[in-house]
């Protein structure tokens, strides 16, 4: 661990580094850039037809249709803006420019070249909208508004705010991911060499297609991601030198059977169900693509679908822009692989709150488990960001039993209540225990992660999202890949019966008892020195939600091994998570290979809530220590 220094030196450095930054970026910036497309290779745009050419020349060119969206890099600095632009056909039309100009323009039937000064834009990137009273030409079925040739945007000699902030915050973050690891005068410095190389790369030429702030927002999350596995690490390998030993093991022939069939259920939805779902990263990506168009994510209200649509808030668009400014197979493969990493600090997390000493080989038994848990791979297969979220759950209970990482926590907590909303529920057990700075911590992380999002986008993406929000927690109660309890009594009724009525409210008293058991037990538990009531409440929130995707289920490992690895060997508590993690595991082959519903995960999770919550309920009490 590096050696503890003063805030004041910290912020001396990291001032002393961002202004060291700040300089080379005026220097990187300084000089003209100039982006230039022509019809054969067009900007990203929208509302444009096929490439033509001239049949006297062979000039090329795009019709537009009435209105034509542009996308074009900002190269910074006043701009200069060039188009090629006719009326065709009709002879004469007026055009009207929006966005990054604002005016109106006579075009003429021959192509003529418009030079339009327009001052500093702040964004990476500037949206300009062509408009043009469209018609019909003679023998086509199209419509077409003008005729488009060259488009060119020229500028420089100072860098777009937005890339400025960005290159501050992506140095700030990896001053911070390796000051975990190293003394500040040392980390300070790497991060600014980091993000002046980046700086280069996408300065020297690439600026126009690849926008910096997803570069270092990746840049800098895969620091902090990295930094927190170094820390995980550390604290699992400290936990592990205290193990007590391990009981006599288990016949190896039961070990090898029982392992065999977990994995053969895993491998057997790999190859029998994965291939048909709907690769929920490309919901994502679409909507990143959307952002960095100057377009809303959200789908309207009458055309939102739940499990079509993006359903998460605005905070979390960066990130998906991000990845959508990649190109496809690296976004994919970022995606994945990151998941994975972020899925194995979670488990290295879960291990390293249980209390006590763990048993030997517990963090073994945890990872084998856990990689193999069916709906983990499930998630994984179809690209969901609930790694991401197991993460956040699992830091938020390390960070009340290691009071070193109750920042980390506490920003997990804030992330996870940005992508899901609901697990502001977690927030009752700091409330009832009074601890004031924790809960002002996770809303101070609330603001810090909103912060980007509103910057970046607006106030408008939050009313899009606020317009959904009905229709998200209404839910989807009879769709058939829906594993709420409610949903599948609710899929055995006939449609408007009364039958149908009384599912949906056993459902909704369900929901309703598991959050007032929820409660009750923060209460009765408020002095535990463990954070083992959490544990509850990350699975009272999973399987109390009207809307439970098999994928879901994979939180329910953080409870899973609560329940089972600090158990006595054959205790009832440890065959009690046994059988909930083998009826979940056992799901996918019986729902899709018999045609039965989904019964054994319903059953999995009512097992571990109902042992889990019996469990806390009646154990010993402990003495509360003092809030940091």
């Amino acid at each position: 661990m590096p050696k503890t220094r003063s805030g004041t030196a910290d912020a001396a450095a990291l001032t002393i580094a961002l202004t060291t930054l700040a300089l080379i970026l005026f220097l990187l910036a300084s000089g003209p850039r100039a982006a230039h497309y022509s019809p054969e290779d067009p900007p990203a745009a929208t509302g444009l037809h096929a490439l033509e050419r001239a049949a006297e020349d062979g000039t090329p060119y795009r019709w537009t249709t009435g209105q034509a969206r542009f996308t074009l890099p900002n190269p910074g600095g006043p701009l200069q803006l060039e188009l090629q632009l006719a009326a065709g056909a009709r002879q004469a039309v007026t055009a009207e420019l929006s966005g990054l100009v604002d005016v109106r323009l006579s075009l003429g039937p021959e192509l003529r070249r418009y030079l339009l000064l327009t001052p500093a834009q702040p964004g990476e990137r500037v949206t300009l909208l062509l408009t043009a009273p469209p018609f019909t030409p003679a023998g086509e079925t199209r419509e077409v508004g003008v005729v488009l040739g060259d488009v060119a945007l020229r500028g420089g000699g100072a860098a777009p705010r937005a890339l400025s902030l960005a290159a501050l915050a992506t140095a700030a973050a990896l001053s911070l991911a390796a000051r975990s690891a190293t003394p500040v005068l040392v980390a300070a410095p790497m991060a600014v060499l980091a993000s002046c190389a980046l700086l280069g790369w996408q300065l020297a030429g690439r600026w126009a297609a690849w926008p910096f702030a997803p570069l270092g927002a990746l840049a800098a999350l895969t620091a902090l991601v990295a930094a927190v596995g170094w820390q995980l690490w550390q604290v699992a390998q400290q936990r592990r030198q205290t193990a007590s030993p391990a009981p006599r093991p288990l016949p190896p022939a039961i070990i090898v059977v029982g392992l065999g069939l977990y994995l053969a259920a895993a491998l057997w939805n790999h190859r029998n169900v994965h291939p048909g779902l709907a690769l929920d990263l490309g919901i994502y990506l679409r909507a990143g693509q959307l952002a960095l168009a100057g377009q809303s994510p959200y789908d309207p209200p009458e055309l939102h679908v739940i499990g079509v649509s993006f359903v998460y808030p605005p905070p979390t668009v960066p990130l998906f822009a991000a990845l959508a400014a990649s190109e496809p197979p690296l976004a994919y493969g970022l995606w994945l692989i990151g998941n994975l990493a972020l899925y194995l600090f979670a488990l290295l997390a879960s291990y390293a709150a249980l209390p006590g000493r763990p048993v030997r080989g517990a963090l073994l038994t945890l990872i084998v488990l856990g990689l193999g848990f069916a709906p983990f791979l499930e998630a994984l297969a179809i690209g969901q960001i609930n790694s991401l979220m197991l993460l956040g759950l699992a830091l938020f209970v390390l960070g009340h039993n290691d009071r070193r990482l109750a920042w980390a926590g506490d920003l997990g907590l804030a992330a996870v209540i940005l992508i899901k909303l609901t697990p502001a529920a977690l927030l009752l057990w700091p409330l009832a225990r009074g601890d004031w700075r924790r809960l002002a911590r996770v809303a101070a992380g609330i603001l810090l992660l909103a912060l980007p999002a509103l910057l970046c986008y607006g106030i408008t993406p939050w009313r899009d999202f606020a317009r959904l929000l009905p229709a998200l927690f209404a839910g989807v109660p009879r769709n058939p890949y829906n594993q709420a309890l409610a949903a599948i009594l609710t899929g055995l009724a006939t449609p408007g019966s009364p039958a149908e009525q009384a599912a949906a409210w056993l459902g909704r008293v369900f929901s309703l008892g598991l959050l007032a058991s929820w409660a009750a037990l923060c209460w009765r538990r408020r002095g535990d020195r463990d954070g083992a009531a959490l544990a509850f409440g990350v699975a009272a929130l999973t399987v109390g939600s009207s809307l439970i995707w098999y994928h879901h289920l994979m939180f329910l490992s953080l409870p899973l091994a609560w329940l089972g690895l600090t158990a006595p060997r054959g205790s009832r508590r440890q065959l009690a998570a046994l059988l909930a993690l083998g009826l979940i595991q056992a799901t996918r082959p019986i729902e899709f290979g018999l045609g039965m519903p989904p019964w054994p995960a319903v059953a999995g999770y009512l097992v571990l809530s109902l042992a889990l919550g019996v469990w806390l309920w009646q154990r010993p009490g402990h003495t509360r220590e003092s809030q940091l």
